[in-house]
């Protein structure tokens, strides 16, 4: 809704009806979030340096606004590296849920979109058709949009 300055206030007032251990974690979170937002892309990796979360979908969460921030600023290396570092950790994940699978889709999609030849129209046809068809994918629309970039 673009009530940035609400959303702002609301965080920092509202951080202390978390559980104590992970105040600062879940606001710097949620920071983030209201950072890229408001396309603040730094900003989004700025909060996330005090994120220490334990909860594995907060992490990951964590792991995609850090990735679109990484590529929004065309720090595409650091994109790349992330990406993968990110793709290993999920290989490692033994089990199969919903929620491991569509990371592990996301991050497995923005892997090939970084290694995509520049001008290959053909690769980026078959990439688009696939990330059209890849359930679940909860970032379609983000990778779709990256992909026209």
């Amino acid at each position: 809704l673009g009530e940035y300055d609400w959303t702002a206030a609301f965080i920092d007032r509202e951080q202390t009806q978390l559980p104590i251990e992970e105040q600062t974690s879940l606001s710097a979170l949620n920071s983030a979030r209201l950072a890229l937002a408001r396309g603040d892309y730094n900003g989004v990796l700025i909060a996330l340096r005090t994120v220490e979360l334990q909860d594995f979908i907060h992490q990951l969460l964590a792991r995609i606004l850090q990735l679109k921030a990484y590529r929004a600023l065309s720090l595409f290396d650091l994109a790349a590296t992330h990406t993968q570092n990110t793709r290993v950790m999920l290989r490692r994940k033994k089990t199969k849920s919903y929620h491991v699978t569509n990371y592990r889709n996301i991050f497995d999609l923005a892997h090939q979109l970084t290694r995509l030849p520049p001008g290959d129209k053909r690769a980026q046809e078959e990439l688009r058709q696939l990330i059209e068809r890849t359930e679940p994918l909860t970032e379609r629309s983000w990778l779709l949009r990256e992909l026209l970039k």
